[in-house]
């Protein structure tokens, strides 16, 4: 059972490792997607009259 434990730690340390390895070697990532800002907005139900979202519950009941 021990050793069972022993080579699960082994094995994620040598994961976490690598990983962080590999992370230094390839530079920051780029983040990608749309900026923000940039796209039409979207209307929320509850811009106007001050509506909460109990009150548009209640009339869509």
């Amino acid at each position: 059972m021990t050793t069972l434990l022993l080579l699960t730690i082994r094995f994620t340390l040598i994961l976490l490792a690598v990983r962080f390895i590999w992370s230094l070697l390839n530079g920051p990532e780029k983040q990608g997607g749309p900026k923000p800002g940039g796209g039409p907005k979207k209307e929320s139900r509850f811009d106007t009259k001050n509506e909460t979202v109990a009150d548009a519950e209640y009339k869509d009941l």
